[in-house]
This record gives structure tokens, sequence and C-alpha cells, in this order.
């Protein structure tokens, strides 16, 4: 799957994966470059890790960490909370359940 380090970080944000909701570059770049060096990530250009963002590809490898059961578990939560998020911002929705 081709992504970048922004899409990366932004999914991270809305999950709350991060503390306080930000990342240093430097905490980035060594991420980058541990997921790299363990196969999960390849970076797509062959200039050095940039500390302003890389566009990456995220491997099958990704698999062999986190499980179907855990993708399914993970898209099932975020329905959730997409559905919560929609049932705040529509009037009168609460009332029909």
């Amino acid at each position: 799957m081709k992504t970048d380090t922004q899409a990366i970080v932004e999914k991270m944000q809305m999950l709350g994966l991060l503390e306080k909701g930000k990342t240093t570059q430097k905490e980035r770049m060594d991420a980058q470059r541990t997921l790299a060096h363990h196969n999960i990530i390849q970076k797509m250009d062959t200039s050095a890790w940039n500390s302003e963002g890389n566009q990456v590809l995220i491997l099958p490898s990704i698999l062999s960490i986190v499980s179907n059961q855990g993708i399914n578990d993970m898209m099932a939560e975020l329905e959730e909370l997409r559905k919560d998020d929609v049932d705040k911002t529509e009037p009168g929705l609460e009332d029909a359940k």
C-alpha cells in the first residue's frame, strides 16, 4: 500500500495513538528507519530519509505483526467511532433510538 509520512501521522492522531497528539521529526525518522529495518515499510525514493516526510510502501509483512483479526477488530472499532460521531452531529438522532 502506498502512503506517506503525513498520512500515517494523521491516522495515528485520529486513533489517539500519539502522546499529546503529535510527534517530533526525530521520532518519525527513527520509527520509519526501524520499520524499514524490519521490512514493514519500504521508502519509495532512493534518497536518504527526509525529516519532512517520505513516500513509503507498507509491505504485506505487516500482517505478521497485526493479525487479520486485529485488523478486523480495529475496523469495527473505527466504524463504531464513526457512527458515534454521526449520532452526535445529526440533531434528533438520539431521540430516534
